[in-house]
């Protein structure tokens, strides 16, 4: 009777223990979600195609050269900052020269409502004074360059429609331009290029279709390319040789590549979403490139999802954290050796939310990352959390690379035990219950006769 009593004791204790341990045990699940369906072309953009203007007048080409020139033609306004001199309503087409010139002058000035065809230039502003030149609402088609800016600080282009040139729009050596609401679509080059300028601001334009990149600006540090869209370019954007830019809250869908961050280092890139970068012959399909001499810059709450790759990195010292990654043909993220066969280092990638990267495996396994050099950190060492994987099952550690050993040691949703601590604190403690319990039911009578 007395053995029949500790042995349901000991069972019940055992009963309880193993209970303890399965409530314990769980994941930290989140629930995420993403939009899977495309965004649409005609609804993304507020910088929509307007229709003809059935009121232009046809002209000759427009030449301005001094001050004195907008008087010649009978332009009205006062050429000041609340009366400019306003060009409006032409028609100017079919000849090799430029549609609307105006050069090294110092008034204030407005174009607009132009429709401007077949030309050299449609519109061509070189060399003016600051603050002076405002182009708004004309139409550019066919054309070598459809709107062409140099050494004009502080112009302002919206609202224009450069569509089916060789170049769209184009500005050069200037500082603090606004380029906002212009399309850019089926341009043979860059639908909209800025270059050799600095604190420019690049805002709300759709460019798309273009055979070449829908953005590119290059060479034009602090600036500001937010809230465009660029679908079905050959690449989406790119940032180059264009230190401390923001790149903010872009959607870049459909290209060959989605944002690509070239020679550019202190680069901000946050809440951008790129979708379905497809790859070509010679590059492979990145949401977001983080590419050559881009150290020292913040990638943060960007959406990347259907890529052949998420985000590839190719720089050190960076951060990359709140990211979405979601059903890339490969990783979420990889990190690759740089140009000079050194690895990429000093990198720290956290609170990234990994989700059925890589379903169909690659060369380093099924992983949903990669990385090459150990000197990366795949968590916050000093809050101790790391990122969140779809695939971590009852792992507290997730391995991103078989190849370097390296490992995130604190994903976000790891199981609160793990199959290795379970030998001491749950194992053990069983085996020892057990080994009580054969004791009571065979030694212990034999003695006790």
């Amino acid at each position: 009777m007395v053995k029949s009593k500790i042995l349901r004791v000991f069972l019940t204790l055992f009963f309880v223990l193993f209970i303890s341990s399965i409530l314990v045990a769980g994941t930290n699940f989140q629930d995420l979600e993403v939009d899977n369906q495309e965004d649409s072309f005609y609804s993304a953009s507020n910088a929509s195609i307007r229709p003809f203007n059935l009121n232009y007048v046809s002209f000759d080409p427009i030449k301005i050269i001094n001050d004195s020139n907008f008087t010649d033609y009978g332009f009205p306004g006062y050429g000041n900052i609340t009366h400019p001199y306003i060009i409006e309503n032409y028609l100017i087409n079919e000849t090799d020269e430029n549609g609307i010139s105006i050069v090294a002058t110092t008034k204030h000035f407005l174009i607009r409502n132009c429709f401007l065809q077949n030309l050299y230039r449609g519109i061509y502003i070189y060399n003016i004074a600051n603050g002076t030149a405002l182009v708004e609402q004309n139409y550019c088609t066919e054309n070598t360059w459809g709107i062409y800016i140099r050494n004009a600080t502080s112009a302002k282009v919206e609202d224009n429609v450069c569509t089916n040139n060789v170049y769209g729009i184009q500005v050069r050596y200037s500082e603090q331009v606004l380029l906002r609401n212009n399309t850019c679509n089926f341009n043979v080059y860059p639908g909209l290029v800025v270059e050799n300028c600095s604190s420019n601001t690049v805002t709300n334009n759709n460019c798309s279709f273009n055979e070449d990149y829908g953005i590119a600006v290059s060479e034009s540090q602090l600036s500001h390319i937010t809230n465009n869209f660029c679908y079905s370019n050959k690449y989406g954007m790119i940032s180059k040789g264009s230190d401390s830019s923001v790149v903010n809250g872009n959607i870049c869908n459909n290209n060959e590549r989605g944002i690509i961050i070239w020679y550019s280092p202190e680069s901000i890139v946050f809440n951008n979403t790129v979708k379905f970068s497809t790859g070509g012959r010679f590059h492979d399909g990145e949401g977001i490139l983080l590419g050559y001499y881009s150290s020292n810059s913040f990638v943060s709450n960007n959406t990347c999802y259907g890529n052949i790759y998420g985000i590839s990195v190719f720089c050190n010292n960076s951060i990359l954290k709140h990211n979405l990654l979601q059903e890339n043909q490969f990783f979420g993220i990889r990190i690759e050796e740089i140009e000079s066969k050194e690895f990429s280092f000093n990198n720290i990638i956290y609170h990234n939310y990994f989700i059925d990267n890589n379903i169909n495996g690659h060369e380093d396994g099924r992983t949903q990352a990669f990385d090459f050099s150990k000197t990366n950190l795949w968590y916050d060492s000093n809050t101790k959390t790391g990122n969140w994987w779809s695939d971590i099952g009852l792992k507290c550690k997730y391995k991103i690379s078989k190849v370097a050993g390296i490992v995130d040691l604190y994903p976000l949703n790891k199981v609160n035990f793990c199959l290795k601590k379970l030998l001491p604190t749950i194992i053990v403690p069983l085996v020892f219950i057990a080994a009580i319990v054969v004791l009571i039911k065979y030694p212990l009578p034999y003695f006790c006769k």
